[in-house]
């Protein structure tokens, strides 16, 4: 595996797909690269790409996304929570070794907590469409949560 180094604390040397990388850092000991190949960190692009497409997912298709998942929110809503994913799950990807940008993701999380929340409280809203998005949202937090927690098993900068 061919790796990259630059001069800033952390910077990201993207690689396709299935090729790995490596994330660049530097301090009091040196630069180092650590590579995307490992699991923390595969845990983070999991997360990124994840809210990144959940993101363009509302963004784009609002309506056929509060069909699916059996919300009933205006779309300006849902484009809004979901140019927010967009934004953290390229940020995550661009950074993996902002810790910032994962903590907003976990953030973002208790904000859709929230909203998934308020839709069950809906007496229209298709309940069991609901809970199955709930499953799949508690899935999706606790990758969130692995993905903050990261950044200790790897030595990432902060």
């Amino acid at each position: 595996m061919e790796t990259s180094l630059k001069q800033s604390p952390a910077v990201a040397v993207p690689f396709a797909p299935g090729e790995g990388g490596a994330i660049a850092t530097a301090g009091a000991g040196g630069a180092r690269a650590v590579p995307t190949s490992s699991g923390p960190l595969r845990v983070v692009a999991a997360a990124g790409w994840i809210s990144f497409t959940f993101g363009a997912w509302q963004v784009f298709a609002p309506r056929m996304f509060a069909h699916i998942v059996g919300m009933r929110y205006p779309s300006w809503l849902l484009r809004a929570a979901g140019a927010r994913d967009m934004v953290v799950g390229a940020g995550m990807l661009a950074q993996p070794a902002s810790h910032g940008w994962r903590n907003t993701r976990v953030l973002s999380d208790v904000l859709d907590t929230g909203l998934i929340g308020a839709a069950a409280l809906d007496r229209k809203a298709d309940r069991g469409r609901l809970a199955a998005f709930a499953l799949v949202a508690a899935g999706v937090i606790a990758l969130d949560i692995r993905a903050a927690r990261a950044r200790r098993r790897t030595g990432l900068a902060r």
